[in-house]
């Protein structure tokens, strides 16, 4: 992951229950690279929210009134970057 940024935001205090939730998410987009191609530099970001913020999100950008386990929203459509550009993955909502 050389000159990626990965942004984690914990906003839901029960997220910690989890061991290091930072270092467990860096894993496995660690893994998730070998088994998919990414860009040689991306930049993601991955909040941690609570089921209420997650149905208002859905509601809102999905016109479905109840929590999910996990929304994206894209931000890459693979179109050409400047030179040293890291491509921008997204944002993933959990």
């Amino acid at each position: 992951m050389p000159g990626s940024q990965i942004d984690i935001c914990i906003r839901d205090e029960n997220w910690r229950q989890i061991p290091g939730p930072e270092r467990f998410i860096r894993k496995i987009i660690t893994a998730a690279q070998g088994l998919c191609e990414t860009p040689e530099a991306f930049e993601m970001s991955i909040v941690l929210d609570s089921d209420l913020a997650v149905q208002a999100l859905n509601r809102d950008f999905r016109g479905k009134d109840a929590p999910t386990n996990v929304l994206s929203f894209p931000g890459y459509d693979g179109a050409a970057l400047l030179p040293g550009q890291p491509a921008p993955l997204g944002d993933i909502i959990l």
